[in-house]
């Protein structure tokens, strides 16, 4: 059954950007009770996917660095957020995780979350001089939201349900 994660308009007018952007990727973002985090958002439009994964990274990369992104399940995302940052026109950030995935072989981490975990328990010494630099490129998720908004702003329907005016 697909699932529709659009909200109404009318919810999020007056927002502040951050409730904003946090009220657009709720009803896709993976609760407890998810057990395929991927197949879930895979209902969710280009746009939503787009939104959640960018700003899951952003969130990752803020509290700990891209290591932390990597440290933690959410690299499951890495695919996710590369084309994020495509769709939402984020060129310039788009080369941050992709470089950052050059410090796993053949620029993939580890699918299995332990085994990518003791590759980069393994490579402790090395893990500040790699991702530092581009922690200090990408890090704040406010950074995004310019671009999130014009995302928004030309793509209504990944986010919203029709016009509750409409009676088509």
């Amino acid at each position: 059954m697909k699932k529709d994660y659009r909200i109404s308009k009318a919810s999020v007018e007056g927002m502040s950007d951050a409730d904003y952007f946090g009220a657009l990727i709720e009803p896709i973002w993976p609760d407890s009770s998810v057990e395929d985090e991927l197949e879930h958002i895979s209902y969710g439009t280009p746009g939503q996917r787009a939104l959640y994964a960018t700003t899951l990274f952003m969130r990752e990369a803020d509290n700990g660095g891209i290591e932390q992104f990597f440290w933690n399940s959410s690299s499951l995302y890495s695919n996710e957020v590369l084309e994020g940052f495509k769709l939402l026109g984020m060129t310039e950030y788009y080369e941050t995780p992709n470089k950052a995935l050059t410090f796993f072989p053949d620029s993939k981490g580890p699918s299995d979350w332990i085994e990518r975990q003791k590759y980069i328990d393994n490579r402790k010494a090395e893990i500040k001089s790699f991702f530092e630099p581009l922690n200090d490129v990408i890090y704040d998720e406010e950074r995004l939201y310019p671009y999130f908004h014009k995302y928004v702003d030309t793509h209504p329907e990944d986010f919203f349900i029709e016009n509750e005016n409409n009676s088509s």
